[in-house]
């Protein structure tokens, strides 16, 4: 039991991490939601960033056990994290609301600036299996979600 009120806590915090959280081949769009394609190391991200979280709380998602219900929560969270912030971009490119290069450039510099060189970037954009696209996406969500 207080296994499961373990998990529910970490998921339910995990969600509102995702919230508030906000690299450069191109790939293949891992979705299509309103017309927005969502990148692959978008749901990575969330994926590997959900793992790591759990992971603080002492809950190993690769436990024989209870691992894949885990992962099956994970995967379904990041799938509808993504298509939320997709219908978040549609919406916004409805209304006319977008984000100009220059402040997106800023807000992906002050993204870098929280690690040490671009080695520590780099390792940082590899362990999410994320490009510099994907963390672009997501910082335009940021801020259209904040306009």
């Amino acid at each position: 039991m207080k296994k499961k009120s373990i998990l529910l806590l970490a998921l339910c915090l995990l969600l509102s991490a995702f919230a508030l959280t906000g690299c450069g081949k191109s790939e293949p769009a891992a979705m299509i939601v309103n017309g927005v394609e969502v990148p692959q190391g978008v749901i990575n991200y969330y994926l590997y960033y959900g793992k790591d979280y759990m992971a603080s709380f002492g809950i190993d998602v690769n436990d024989d056990e209870y691992g894949p219900q885990y992962m099956s929560l994970l995967e379904e969270q990041a799938v509808d994290i993504a298509t939320e912030i997709a219908v978040t971009k549609s919406l916004a490119k409805e209304a006319g609301l977008t984000i100009d290069k220059a402040t997106l450039d800023d807000a992906m510099a002050e993204e870098k600036s929280y690690f040490l060189d671009d080695t520590e970037w780099e390792d940082g954009l590899f362990a999410y299996q994320l490009t510099e696209a994907d963390v672009r996406w997501i910082l335009e969500y940021q801020l259209l979600a904040a306009a």
